[in-house]
């Protein structure tokens, strides 16, 4: 069915939205190239756009650190005798109270810092955007180093969020602004393995400092964050900026200019293709959206990509991830001593970061969608296996657990193809906005997950055990008949073909098989006027 067959049943409004972004034989030729492009050729050609996402995942690696720290130290001695109170006769420990308010604390500076950081990346870009960002971390460092009691650390843990919250969403966007279409996946996935990366720094770090009994036992741990701040400021200096951002902001010759630095061998009429491409796309979504703030995600087509960004955002929580976090618990259950699990989870980090590598063959090659229906499934049933085991529990049972999670966590790790669908899946004028939504869904399900997931495991709370993997495994089919009914494929899709399937409401199980002409047509199999999803 071509496009004048549905535009000849559908209203009039609807019979207006033809496919003419890419007005220009520039425009239609720069997008036809990212299109046509290989890995190797994307690869060849903008290589030092990957070499500029690389260094800004440097962010990544920082916040990760800053986050894992403050989990890290509630089990540290000297940070226990410091800011806890005395349980036994020398021995020391946080409240509840207090460990729940300070691992969830920074969370609530973070959608303070990401709310700001979709308005403030908007006026000054992206590069100035993390600088400030970095400022405002370096002195409020002091606040925790310093920090003489818990009520202090509590404000400085809160106020720290809130450029985290730039650090969490502008690596992300950043990497999907410059990098080609093919290489997208690739860089917007491996800021998941530098949050894993800086995990196992913070690994590294409290085991060394394990033993200290002197206030620098802590003290330390946080000074060395001060220690990413120049590497990364100096990166921003550096780093070219967002074309995208630059034709937004009508600074063309710049936009040229920071094409050129990302490329390789490029002449200038492919960089001008580029910029009319750019262009033409950003006016098309100027007519279909009235603006760029937070409001306009939630209108028109654009309601429908920041459901999708948003539950990208959830799945984790929704899969009940904290549960299979667990494992650790479950092998000291079945007689493994707590540096024995605690090594086993080190291993599992290190087989995480490989699993992540795998993930970019399949993802490339298979697709989002089908990657993430496999995830959600296994993991429907495999947490539905922990909760049977929890029903019926003898001294094997520990180890069956530990082993059920594991596997749990190696069949799921294709929802980090999540992390790349969330900024593909908005249009350019609100891909930060949209990213900020989804990042702060994320944040407040962590959080709901997080505190749910310990009263339903510790003994003095409901003392469900195992046996909370039914509740899981309910939220994750869930998830399942979510994804399988609105989840988009985003594969192998410009922008501007992104925008005309959302805003001809294509359903999204057919998003794979449209098949888009540059001359106004738009033809893809067994869809019908009455298949179109409402927005």
């Amino acid at each position: 069915m071509n496009l004048s067959q549905i535009n000849s049943t559908t209203s009039t409004r609807e019979a207006e939205l033809k496919f003419q972004m890419l007005q220009s034989e520039e425009a239609r030729r720069g997008n036809e190239k990212e299109k046509e492009m290989g890995f190797k050729e994307a690869f060849r050609l903008h290589y030092k756009a990957v070499v500029w996402a690389f260094l800004l995942s440097a962010v990544s690696i920082m916040e990760a650190y800053d986050q894992k720290i403050l989990f890290g130290f509630t089990g540290l001695p000297v940070y226990q005798k410091r800011f806890g109170e005395e349980v036994s006769p020398g021995k020391y420990t946080l409240t509840t109270k207090w460990t729940t308010l300070l691992t969830n604390g920074v969370k609530f500076g973070q959608i303070i810092g990401l709310f700001t950081a979709g308005i403030v990346v908007e006026r000054i870009g992206y590069r100035y955007s993390i600088i400030g960002a970095m400022a405002a971390a370096t002195g409020i460092i002091f606040i925790l180093f310093f920090a003489q009691n818990i009520n202090m650390l509590f404000a400085g843990t809160i106020i720290f969020g809130i450029p985290q919250g730039f650090f969490l969403t502008l690596a992300v966007t950043y990497a999907t602004d410059i990098c080609p279409m093919k290489l997208r996946p690739y860089l917007t996935t491996w800021n998941n393995m530098c949050w894993s990366v800086g995990a196992l720094i913070v690994t590294g770090v409290l085991a060394g400092f394990s033993n200290y009994t002197s206030e620098w036992g802590w003290r330390i741990p946080y000074a060395i964050q001060w220690a990413w701040i120049p590497i990364v400021t100096t990166i921003c200096i550096f780093a070219p900026e967002s074309p995208w951002w630059l034709v937004r902001m009508g600074k063309f010759e710049e936009a040229r200019k920071s094409l050129a630095r990302i490329s390789n061998g490029e002449n200038p009429d492919e960089i001008e293709a580029t910029i009319a491409m750019i262009k033409d796309t950003n006016e098309y979504e100027k007519k279909i959206q009235e603006g760029t703030t937070y409001m306009d995600c939630l209108k028109g087509s654009s309601l429908r990509r920041t459901e999708i960004s948003s539950m990208c955002g959830a799945l984790s929580p929704m899969l009940g991830f904290a549960l299979t976090g667990y494992q650790s618990y479950f092998f000291q259950q079945s007689g493994l001593t707590a540096s024995q699990a605690y090594y086993f989870g080190i291993g599992m980090s290190f087989l995480s970061l490989v699993m992540c590598s795998f993930n970019w063959f399949l993802m490339t090659r298979l697709g989002r969608r089908p990657l993430i229906l496999f995830a959600v499934t296994s993991n429907t049933i495999i947490l539905f296996i922990i909760g049977c085991l929890g029903i019926r529990q003898n001294g094997s049972t520990g180890w069956a657990l530990g082993g059920v999670s594991t596997a749990s966590a190696l069949l799921c790790f294709p929802t980090i193809t999540s992390l790349a669908v969330v900024p593909e899946v908005s249009s350019t004028r609100l891909r930060n906005k949209t990213t900020v939504i989804s990042r702060n869904v994320y944040n407040v399900f962590s959080i709901y997950n997080n505190v749910l997931t310990t009263w339903m495991i510790n003994s003095k709370g409901w003392a469900w055990g195992p046996k909370a993997g039914f509740y899981w495994s309910g939220s994750s089919a869930c998830v399942l008949v979510w994804a399988f009914f609105r989840l988009a494929e985003t594969k192998d899709r410009t922008p501007a073909e992104l925008d005309f399937l959302f805003e001809k409401g294509v359903p999204a199980r057919k998003f794979k098989s449209a098949n888009i002409q540059l001359d106004d047509q738009i033809n893809y199999s067994e869809i019908s006027v009455h298949e179109k999803e409402k927005s």
